[in-house]
């Protein structure tokens, strides 16, 4: 099992991506199955605004980049829960992404939040 994929048989696995090819741009058309306007969530911690976006707009593709293996598995989870299939996580470093991954004029609305970095109780 490669170090991006989340054990087979998890709720929410379906959610993940993991492209075939790091190095190169992927048609998000295919990622998702369809050509709609893609949002990106850059950093979408456990979801919840993700996936809420998800549900409230299904004419549109939502893809959340999340480096934090938990914060991925809690994403996909949640997605899983809500039945959404218009979701994808890419477990990945958002700069990497933006610059390898995502083709050029491919994303409609870029999502970046600036929560409090030291959480505390």
């Amino acid at each position: 099992m490669g170090r991006n994929k989340i054990p087979p048989g998890e709720a929410g696995s379906h959610v993940e991506w993991c492209p075939e090819d790091y190095c190169f741009p992927t048609r998000l058309g295919e990622v998702f199955g369809r050509e709609a306007p893609v949002h990106v969530d850059a950093g979408c911690g456990d979801g919840l605004f993700l996936v809420e976006m998800a549900r409230r707009h299904p004419e549109c593709d939502f893809l959340g980049i999340e480096r934090l293996l938990g914060r991925v598995r809690k994403t996909c989870r949640r997605a899983a829960r809500a039945g959404v299939s218009n979701l994808r996580v890419l477990r990945l470093e958002t700069a990497y992404a933006v610059r390898y991954l995502l083709p050029p004029e491919s994303i409609t609305v870029f999502h970046f939040s600036f929560p409090d970095p030291w959480p505390k109780r």
